[in-house]
């Protein structure tokens, strides 16, 4: 990635310091190219970015990802851990 896509006067560097001067100190998404500079931005910001999986693998999830699987017809591929992109 260019240096310049690390600025903090990118959309990425707008978008980190808005959610930081709101308080938000961590931010949940699934990782990928096209969202990386925010990422970059975020963590430079000192905001700590968790990826979808992290998430799923807390173990104090664990009961919301149970009740989430037990019966469940949604076939939501991160939670059943079939999304390989996570």
């Amino acid at each position: 990635m260019p240096p310049e896509a690390l600025s903090p006067d990118t959309v990425a560097g707008v978008i980190a310091r808005f959610l930081k001067e709101r308080g938000v100190d961590r931010i949940f998404a699934l990782c990928g190219g096209h969202i990386m500079p925010i990422w970059m931005r975020a963590d430079a910001e000192d905001l700590k970015p968790i990826t979808a999986r992290t998430f799923c693998n807390d173990p104090a999830y664990r009961h919301h990802l149970e009740a989430r699987t037990a019966g469940s017809d949604s076939h939501h591929f991160l939670i059943e851990d079939k999304d390989d992109l996570a």
